[in-house]
């Protein structure tokens, strides 16, 4: 008998592209390989960006940011929540990846940029990272292997951390069918 398995993808938007910058918004969304991407168990938070917090703004990230539409700044710059309450939140969501004694598999776009800026951020506000390496996923690197199954039309608003963990959890599906 196999095991099951839990996949959940994540993004986040940031103020730079190395550990130490400042997370803006959190997304996560779990998928198999039969139902696709759920529509319940996900997660969507902002949080609030405050320079005393000591972490990073990159120039040119911050360049980029003023170049997207004002309703992206709005939502990714708007957050509320103080950063250690929605890490503890989103810790919380990771780890129903394991319930029922389930493997769990996390996915990003770029395995390179949001699990060590995710690492990072954890560390900053003292709480520990829920994963270990065996767990973490490149998506990138499996749709760059397999063009053939093309990325579907996107849906929603790009650069909304929930949406763009969506969108990529969407493709994966296909991807990981292709291969299994």
């Amino acid at each position: 008998m196999s095991k099951e398995i839990n996949r959940i993808m994540i993004d986040i938007e940031t103020t730079g592209a190395r550990p130490g910058c400042h997370v803006l918004t959190m997304g996560a969304v779990f998928f198999n390989l039969d139902e696709g991407v759920s529509q319940d168990k996900r997660f969507y938070e902002r949080i609030f960006f405050e320079h005393r917090f000591g972490l990073e703004t990159d120039p040119e990230t911050m360049l980029w940011w003023k170049d997207q539409p004002k309703e992206v700044r709005d939502e990714a710059f708007g957050g509320t929540e103080l950063p250690r309450n929605v890490i503890g939140r989103f810790l919380n969501f990771l780890l129903r990846g394991k319930d029922n004694g389930a493997e769990r598999q996390l996915f990003s776009k770029h395995a390179q940029f949001d699990f060590p800026i995710l690492e990072a951020y954890m560390e900053k506000f003292f709480l520990g990272d829920v994963w270990t390496h065996r767990e973490i996923n490149c998506y990138y690197t499996l749709a760059n292997q397999i063009k053939r199954i093309p990325k579907p039309k996107f849906e929603g608003k790009k650069h909304n951390a929930l949406d763009d963990a969506v969108n990529q959890a969407t493709h994966c599906v296909e991807l990981l069918r292709f291969l299994n």
